[in-house]
């Protein structure tokens, strides 16, 4: 499993960097807003485990730099509105989700 290196604040505004390990930048992104953490900058720290002979095949499919930041960047805004769901949630009373 790939291990993602992180830079972000915990809910007090405290700056934390580590490692987690994710199957995908997205899901570690997730993992990390699941735990109250506001998200600065995640990047692959790793090739997967038993991953000597990578897939050439993958890496031609690999989307371009531009994709790649949108994408982050959208994961990232949504981490953001869920996180700011469970704040709400933490503060009121009921909290209905359509």
């Amino acid at each position: 499993m790939p291990r993602f290196a992180y830079k972000a604040r915990d809910q007090a505004g405290h700056a934390v960097e580590s490692a987690v390990d994710a199957p995908s930048r997205k899901d570690a992104l997730r993992l990390l807003s699941a735990r109250g953490l506001s998200v600065a900058a995640v990047s692959e720290a790793s090739a997967p485990a038993g991953n000597a002979f990578p897939d050439k095949r993958a890496a031609a499919k690999a989307p371009a730099p531009a994709a790649e930041k949108a994408a982050a960047l959208a994961a990232e805004l949504k981490c953001h509105a869920f996180a700011n769901l469970a704040e709400l949630a933490a503060n009121c009373e009921a909290v209905v989700i359509c």
